[in-house]
C-alpha cells in the first residue's frame, strides 16, 4: 500500500481522533509446536494466533491448561522452537511481519517469558518474499535461518553460550522459493530449497553454509519435481545412515504424491489428490520415520518412511478427519493438537482400533473455538432488549459455520417444563448426601409443589409437614439439611429425614418478607422485623427461637440476612454437617418504603448505618456478597434500577455507590454459586448476572427474554446447574463460564458466505455454498436460506442456477413488504473473467421473486437507500428501482478497477475501489450520471469502508490498517474540495473483511446517565476479519484524545514489550518497506492503555502524576471506555 499523506493535517482545522481496542482476541491458529519450555520436564504446547502467543501445560492425560497468554507488538509470521544443545536451553523463535525477530525464554523465578535476543533483520533494498517470510532452525542449534527477501537467505550463527556470533546474508540460486528447510544432521548447517523457475518447473537444491563463507556451497540437487509440489519436510537423522558428515534426506510432498530424495537419489508414491497444509513428525527410530499430515479438507493421514536400505519404503494411510489444519503438534504418544485457521482447533486421540461407526482411527476429544476467518457479519437485536448480537459467517470450505456472538451469559438448557403462574423456585439438599440437591420447590399463588429426583428423572412428591396449600415466601435448606419454609402466616422447620416438624413460628399479622442463612431467619411484618435463631444440637436443627424484635415505624420493602459469604458448595455443606461452624451473620440489610436502606445489627436489630436512596421508587430486593475479595451490597429498585454499594464489614457501613439500569420492571436479587464462584442473579424482564472481573463489578445479560427467580441446583443428574423460573415455565440449565463475549456455533453442511437480518420478519437471510458431486467432479451450489431468529429452522430457500455464484445480499422495504436483494455472478470455467450476473429482489416472507435484472459484469455488493437499490458491478456503480418485474437503471458511474463495496446513506453512496481507495457520490434528482462529491486521491488496496457521518469515512486496507478520512472544508479549488484527507491512521495487524457500525454493549448496563447518553451519541464500529479477532473502534473528542495520548506515552515507556518489539513501529500504518514506516496518527491503542487497569497502585499513581490527573479519575475514565466495547 502507498503511505497516507498524514502531513496534510498539520495546517487544517479538521481533526479526527479514535480509540481502538480488541474486544475479542484472535482465535485462528497460525502455528504450534511442543517444547519443554517452562521447565526441563514440562510438556508445553505453544500456539501462535496473529499477535498473540499462548503457552499451555500438557498433563499425562493430555489435558491442557493455559500458562501464558501474551500480546506481542507485532503480527507473528513464523514461530518455531530452537534448542541450543550446548546450553541445554529451549527458546521460542518469533518472526513478525515487520521483519523483526526475537528469541524468548522462560524465567522460572519470575514465572514469565523474557527476551533473550532481538534481531533487526530488515534491509533498505530488496523485495519482500512474495510467498511470505519464514524462519527455520538448524536441528543441532547452530543457526537460525530467515527467508525474508526474494533471492536471499539470512543465517544467524550461534556460539556455545547461545549468543549470536554473526548474521550473514547468502544469495539463493532461485528467486521464487516455494518452501525451505534445514536438513537434519551434517557437519555444517544445510538447507534444502524448493523453488520454481519460469514455466512452472520445480527443483530441489541442497546447500550448506559456514561462518565466514560468502556463498552457499552446493551439496546436491534434484530437478524436475512434480509441478504441484508444495512442501518439503526433513527426515530425522536417526533414520538414515549418515556417514562422513552427510545429512538425512528430505520428503517432497505434492498434491498427488510423496517423494523422498537424498544426495540425488529418490523414490516416490502416488496418492489421491490433496493439497497438504501441515505435517509433523510423531515417531523416529533407526529404521522408521512416521509423520502425521493434513490436507485441505481436514483429512489426517499417517505418512511412513521405512528404511531397509538407502531408499525407504513410503506408505500413507488415513487416520480420520478434523478441521482443516494449519499445524499439527503431537503432545503424547496417542494425542495431538490440530491447529486451524479455518475451523475450530482440537485435541485428537489416535485409536488402536477403528471407530465402529466411522471406521476412523482418530477421535476428537476437545475443541478450541475459532471464529476466523470472519467472512461477513451483521448486528441485530432479535429480542428487542436494546442489545445487539453479532451473527457472523465464519470459517471456510468444509469448516464454515454461523457464530452468534454476544455479550452476557449463556444458559445451556437441560430441561424445560411449562408451569403457568410460577411465582418462585427453591432447591433443597438431599439429607442423605448434602453435597447434592434433591428437591425443587415451586411456589404458585395459593400452593407449593415439590419435584424430587428419582434416578435420572424428576417426579412430583409431598413433604410431610410442609404447607402445600399456601404460597411459600421462602423455602431453603439450613443447618444439618433441615428445611425452613416461610408462608404468609407461619414459619416451619422440618426434618427431611423423618419428615417431622421440629419448630413452628406464627405471625398473626402476616409475613411480608423473609430471608435466611444456615442458622438465622429474618421476617418482616409491616414495619416490624423479627429475628429468629435455628437452635441446634450436635449440628442438627432442633427448633426456632426468637432473638430480636423491632418496630421500625416504616413499612419494610425488602430485607436480607444472607451475610457476605453465605453461599456454599455442596461439599462445604457436607463437611459442616460433620463439623458444624458458628456461621451467624452479625448484620442484616433492611429496605423501607420511605426510600431508605439500613444496616442493622444482628440479633438486636439496632441501626448501624442508614442511607437515603435516590429516585422515587422503593427498594424491592437487597443482598450482600463478597466478590473477588471485595465486600458489596446490592439494592434493586422497583423500576429496574440497581444500586451497588461498597461495604465496610468491620464498621457495618455503606460506602461509595453506583447506579445501573438493568430492566424496566422490579428486580429480584438472588445470590448463587456456579463453577466455584459467587454471583448474583437479577431476575426481571431483562435478567442479568452481577459478577466481578479483575476487581470490577460487571453486569451481564442472560440469554433469556425474561426470568424472575433462580435457585442453584447441583444434583448428580444435573451437575452445577441452575433452576430458573419465569411466569410460565421452569428451566434447568448450566450457566456458561463468565466471560466478555459468548459464542454459539451453528454448524451446517453448507458454508455461510453472506448474512443480513430482516427485522420485521425476524429472519436471518444467509447465502450458503456447498460442494456437491464425486471427487474430481465437484460442483459449487449456491443457495439463499431464511432462518428464524433461533437460526435453527429454515423458513424459505432460494437456489441459484448452474454456475451462479451468490456474493451479495441486503434487505430493504418496498412499500409495506420486506425484500431481500440477491446479487450473483455467472462463473464459467472457460472464461478468464466473469461477464454477467443477476440482481434479484425476493419477498422475505415467501422468497417469491418480485423483480430480476441481468447485468454485464461481476456483482460484488448491493446496498439500498429508500426504494433505491445500489449495485457494485465490476468497475461501476448502478442505482436501480423496481419497475414491475424488472429493475430499471436510474443512475450510474464508472470507477477505476473493481468496486468491492458500496453503502448508501440518504442520497449519498460510498463506493470502495479495490486499488483506488474510496469515493463518495450523490444521487442526483435528474440525470443518469452519479455526482462525485469527493474521493481519496491516494492509492489503497481497500477491503471495506463505512460512513462515520455525512463528511467522514472509515476505511480498511489489505495491510491491516484503518484510516479516518474527512472531506476538506477549507479548500480553495474544486479539486481540493473533493479531497478526503486521512486525518487518523492505525495498524490493527488484521486483514478486515467487514466493518459494522455499532457495538455489542447493552447501554442500559452502563452505570450512569451520562455514560448512557455518551454511548448513544458516540460513533462506534466493530471490525472483523481473517484472524477471528473483533476490533472495537470509537470516535473520540479532542479532550479525550489528549488525556488518553498522555497515558499512552507513559505506558509505552512503562510496559516492557516481550521480544523488545517496538510498540510505535507495530501500530504504524502503511509500511511500504519495514524501514519506511510512519507513526500512527490520532488513534489511541486501547490494548495498551487498558493494561493500566491491571497494574499495582504505585504504578498507577506514578503514571497519573506524570499525566497530571488523579489516579481515581484516570482509572474511572479507562473503566468507562472498557465498558463501551
Amino acid at each position: 500500500s502507498v503511505g497516507p499523506s498524514l502531513s496534510r493535517c498539520t495546517n487544517m482545522k479538521e481533526e479526527l481522533y479514535a480509540y481502538s481496542v480488541t474486544a475479542h482476541p484472535p482465535t485462528a491458529v497460525h502455528s504450534s509446536f511442543r517444547v519443554n519450555f517452562t521447565s526441563a520436564d514440562a510438556n508445553n504446547l505453544v500456539v501462535a494466533k496473529s499477535n498473540r502467543l499462548e503457552v499451555y501445560r500438557v498433563d499425562e492425560n493430555g489435558d491442557v491448561d493455559l500458562v501464558v497468554d501474551l500480546e506481542i507488538n507485532g503480527t507473528i509470521s513464523t514461530m518455531c522452537p530452537f534448542y541450543h544443545a550446548q546450553t541445554g536451553q529451549e527458546f521460542i523463535v518469533l518472526l513478525t511481519e515487520d521483519i523483526e525477530c526475537a528469541l524468548l525464554k522462560y524465567d522460572s523465578e519470575k514465572k514469565a517469558i523474557i527476551t533473550h535476543h532481538h534481531f533487526e533483520l530488515d534491509e533498505k533494498v530488496g523485495r519482500v518474499a512474495s510467498r511470505g517470510i519464514t524462519a527455520h532452525v538448524d536441528d543441532k542449534g547452530r543457526a537460525i535461518g530467515f527467508h525474508l527477501y526474494e533471492g536471499m537467505f539470512k543465517i544467524a550463527f550461534f556460539d556455545s553460550k547461545a549468543s549470536v556470533k554473526k548474521v550473514a546474508s547468502f544469495q539463493l540460486p532461485d528467486v521464487d522459493v516455494i518452501d525451505l528447510t534445514f536438513l537434519s544432521g551434517g557437519d555444517s548447517p544445510t538447507i534444502a530449497v524448493l523453488s520454481e523457475e519460469g514455466g512452472g518447473t520445480r527443483h530441489l537444491k541442497v546447500m550448506s553454509a559456514e561462518v565466514g563463507q560468502d556463498a552457499l556451497a552446493k551439496v546436491w540437487e534434484s530437478n524436475n519435481l512434480e509441478g504441484n509440489t508444495v512442501m518439503i519436510v526433513p527426515l530425522p537423522s536417526s533414520t538414515t545412515a549418515a556417514v562422513d558428515g552427510s545429512c538425512a534426506g528430505v520428503a517432497a510432498i505434492s498434491e498427488t504424491g510423496v517423494a523422498y530424495y537424498n544426495n540425488g537419489s529418490g523414490t516416490s508414491i502416488s496418492s489421491s489428490a490433496a493439497y497438504h497444509r501441515a505435517c509433523s513428525l510423531i515417531e523416529s527410530t533407526p529404521n522408521l520415520a512416521r509423520f502425521v499430515i493434513g490436507d485441505h479438507v481436514g483429512n489426517i493421514r499417517l505418512l511412513s518412511f521405512k528404511f531397509s536400505g538407502k531408499l525407504p519404503e513410503i506408505s500413507m494411510s488415513r487416520l480420520g478427519t478434523t478441521s482443516i489444519p494449519s499445524s499439527i503438534t503431537p503432545l503424547l504418544n496417542d494425542i495431538m493438537f490440530v491447529g486451524s485457521r479455518f475451523g475450530d482447533s482440537c485435541l485428537a486421540r489416535v485409536l488402536d482400533e477403528p471407530d465402529e461407526e466411522t471406521g476412523d482411527y482418530l477421535e476428537v476429544i476437545d475443541t478450541f473455538t475459532n471464529i476466523g476467518p470472519i467472512v461477513d457479519a451483521v448486528l441485530a437485536d432479535p429480542e428487542e432488549q436494546g442489545q445487539d448480537q453479532m451473527v457472523a459467517c465464519c470459517g471456510a470450505f468444509s469448516d464454515g459455520s454461523l457464530r452468534v456472538i454476544r455479550t452476557g451469559i449463556g444458559i445451556n438448557e437441560q430441561a424445560v417444563q411449562d408451569l403457568p403462574g410460577l411465582k418462585g423456585v427453591f432447591s433443597l439438599k438431599d439429607p442423605a448426601n448434602l453435597a447434592f440437591d434433591k428437591y425443587l420447590v415451586m411456589t404458585f399463588i395459593g400452593s407449593t409443589r415439590v419435584l424430587s429426583i428419582v434416578e435420572e428423572s424428576m417426579e412430583e412428591t409431598n413433604i410431610e409437614g410442609m404447607e402445600h396449600d399456601q404460597h411459600s415466601l421462602l423455602c431453603t435448606s439450613v443447618v444439618g439439611g433441615a428445611v425452613l419454609q416461610v408462608t404468609s402466616s407461619v414459619v416451619k422447620l422440618i426434618d427431611l429425614t423423618t419428615q417431622s416438624v421440629m419448630g413452628t413460628y406464627v405471625v398473626e399479622a402476616g409475613i411480608n418478607h423473609a430471608s435466611a442463612n444456615d442458622t438465622q431467619l429474618l421476617l418482616a411484618s409491616g414495619s416490624r422485623v423479627v429475628a429468629l435463631d435455628i437452635t441446634t444440637v450436635e449440628g442438627r436443627a432442633t427448633g426456632l427461637a426468637e432473638v430480636g424484635n423491632k418496630d421500625f415505624g416504616v413499612e419494610v420493602s425488602c430485607l436480607d440476612v444472607s451475610g457476605l459469604d453465605h453461599v456454599k458448595s455442596g461439599e462445604e455443606m457436607e463437611v459442616e454437617a460433620e463439623a458444624p461452624k458458628s456461621d451467624k451473620a452479625n448484620f442484616a440489610m433492611i429496605g423501607f418504603w420511605d426510600l431508605s436502606l439500613c444496616v442493622a445489627d444482628m440479633p438486636t436489630l439496632e441501626v448501624c448505618h442508614s442511607e437515603r436512596l435516590p429516585g422515587e421508587v422503593q427498594p424491592r430486593s437487597v443482598t450482600s456478597a463478597t466478590l473477588e475479595g471485595s465486600d458489596n451490597v446490592f439494592c434493586a429498585m422497583g423500576d429496574g434500577k440497581a444500586i451497588c454499594f461498597s461495604f465496610d464489614a468491620e464498621k457495618r457501613a455503606l460506602g461509595d455507590r453506583k447506579k445501573v439500569v438493568l430492566a424496566t420492571q422490579s428486580i429480584n436479587l438472588k445470590k448463587f454459586s456456579s463453577h466455584g464462584k459467587v454471583h448474583i442473579f437479577a431476575g426481571s424482564d431483562r435478567p442479568s448476572i452481577i459478577h466481578s472481573s479483575s476487581g470490577k463489578i460487571q453486569f451481564s445479560s442472560v440469554n433469556m427474554r425474561s426470568a424472575y427467580y433462580l435457585a442453584s441446583f447441583h444434583s448428580e443428574s444435573f451437575p452445577d446447574c441452575l433452576a430458573i423460573a419465569t411466569d410460565e415455565s421452569l428451566t434447568i440449565g448450566e450457566m456458561d463460564d463468565i466471560q466478555r463475549l459468548h459464542i454459539r456455533t451453528i454448524d451446517f453442511e453448507e458454508a455461510p458466505r453472506r448474512v443480513v437480518y430482516a427485522s420485521e420478519c425476524k429472519n436471518y437471510i444467509v447465502a450458503m455454498l456447498i460442494v456437491e458431486g464425486a471427487e474430481g467432479r465437484e460442483v459449487e451450489v449456491h443457495r439463499v436460506k431464511a432462518y428464524d431468529n433461533s437460526l435453527l429452522n429454515v423458513v424459505n430457500t432460494f437456489e441459484a442456477g448452474k454456475n451462479e455464484q451468490i456474493d451479495a445480499l441486503t434487505v430493504f422495504k418496498l412499500g409495506d413488504e420486506e425484500m431481500v436483494v440477491v446479487g450473483s455472478t455467472i462463473v464459467e470455467d472457460e472464461e478468464k473473467e466473469p461477464k454477467e450476473g443477476y440482481v434479484r429482489v425476493l419477498r422475505v416472507r415467501d422468497f417469491q421473486e418480485v423483480a430480476k435484472q441481468k447485468v454485464d459484469g461481476v456483482v460484488h455488493c448491493v446496498a439500498t437507500t429508500g426504494a433505491k437499490i445500489v449495485v457494485a458491478i465490476s468497475g461501476r456503480i448502478g442505482v436501480f428501482e423496481v419497475n414491475n418485474s424488472e429493475l430499471e437503471l436510474k443512475h450510474t458511474s464508472v470507477m477505476h478497477t473493481q468496486v468491492l463495496r458500496c453503502y448508501a446513506q440518504g442520497d449519498l453512496i460510498l463506493a470502495g475501489d479495490m486499488i483506488k481507495s474510496m469515493a463518495v457520490f450523490r444521487i442526483p434528482e435528474e440525470g443518469l450520471e452519479l455526482v462525485e462529491i469527493g474521493r481519496d486521491f491516494t492509492q489503497m488496496w481497500l477491503k471495506d469502508c463505512a460512513f462515520v457521518d455525512m463528511e467522514t469515512v472509515i476505511s480498511f486496507n489489505d495491510g491491516g490498517d484503518f484510516f479516518l478520512q474527512k472531506k476538506r472544508s477549507d479548500a480553495v479549488s474544486d479539486i481540493e474540495a473533493r479531497r478526503y484527507d486521512r486525518l487518523a491512521a492505525f495498524h490493527l495487524g488484521d486483514q478486515i473483511n467487514r466493518v459494522l457500525p455499532g457495538t455489542l454493549t447493552n447501554a442500559a448496563h452502563l452505570t450512569s446517565e451520562a455514560e448512557r447518553e455518551e454511548h448513544a451519541q458516540r460513533k462506534t464500529f466493530l471490525a472483523v476479519g481473517v484472524s477471528g479477532a473483533i476490533h472495537f473502534i470509537a470516535i473520540l473528542t479532542k479532550s479525550e484524545y489528549t488525556l488518553l495520548k498522555s497515558i499512552e506515552r507513559e505506558m509505552q515507556s512503562t510496559v516492557k514489550s516481550v521480544g523488545n518489539f517496538d510498540h510505535r513501529r507495530y501500530r504504524s500504518p502503511a509500511k511500504d518497506t519495514p524501514t519506511l514506516y510512519k507513526q500512527a496518527a490520532n488513534v489511541i491503542d486501547g490494548n495498551l492503555v487498558q493494561l493500566l487497569l491491571e497494574m499495582d497502585k504505585d504504578t498507577v499513581k506514578t503514571i497519573a502524576d506524570a499525566v497530571g490527573v488523579s489516579a481515581a479519575d484516570m482509572l474511572a475514565r479507562l473503566d468507562e471506555l472498557s465498558r463501551l466495547c
